[in-house]
């Protein structure tokens, strides 16, 4: 299973990478918040945890973003200032499933909880659903729903649009957009990538997805 590691200490950082592998996960691992954020958007993890304090983005921005874009993971905050009470309360408000406070005493303890909560959703416990306006994809059963209304994608058009409904910066070009649904980045791969968001329009009768020519690039308009 997969867990995002976000944690600017590279010492908290390493050990908890070893840790974590010697347990049998597979890591990303991040130092901050901006790399964090993109990794979120972009996968799919079992747990996430994140340090608070990262710098470029904090625990609080990236929470909130992943939230506006329908991203849920069991997260364990892991902070050295928030420890009072109102500002606890204020994590869970986010959607985190637990916190520990820095310095980490017990690192055991740390990947039992890791563990626990990553069966949990294994087995079910935590779905994975992006929502985008009354766009709803749901990425473990590849099925999109519009207003309610369920479309039927092939599988590539659903990981087009996923990438694109994931998207909160500027205009995706092709080439990005082939790299992320297919590890590659050839002209064919590209045209596909064309001839896929014209097949999405069709299927949802309107242009859900906006060339923007001067960016040279795809996002979603609803």
């Amino acid at each position: 299973m997969k867990v995002l590691l976000a944690e600017d200490d590279p010492e908290i950082r390493g050990t908890l990478v070893a840790l974590l592998q010697d347990n049998g996960f597979i890591v990303d691992a991040c130092a901050d918040g901006q790399d964090a954020l993109n990794h979120g958007l972009e996968n799919d993890y079992a747990v996430v945890l994140l340090d608070f304090g990262l710098p470029v983005f904090s625990g609080e921005q990236i929470m909130t973003r992943w939230k506006r874009a329908g991203r849920r993971f069991p997260v364990l905050a892991v902070t050295g200032t928030r420890t009072l009470r109102e500002e606890v309360r204020e994590l869970i408000q986010l959607g985190i499933d637990q916190y520990v406070q820095k310095p980490v005493l017990d690192y055991s303890i740390l990947i039992d909880w890791v563990k626990a909560r990553a069966n949990s959703s294994a087995s079910g416990g935590h779905g994975s659903l992006i929502r985008r306006g009354e766009l709803e994809l749901d990425t473990e059963n590849l099925i999109t729903r519009f207003k309610g209304k369920r479309i039927e994608l092939s599988p590539s058009q659903f990981q087009v649009l996923r990438v694109l409904a994931l998207n909160e910066g500027p205009p995706l070009s092709c080439r990005t957009i082939s790299s992320r649904c297919f590890d590659e980045t050839d002209g064919s791969r590209e045209m596909q990538v064309r001839m896929h968001i014209a097949r999405i329009r069709e299927k949802f009768g309107f242009n859900i997805i906006v060339n923007v020519a001067a960016a040279q690039g795809y996002r979603i308009e609803l």
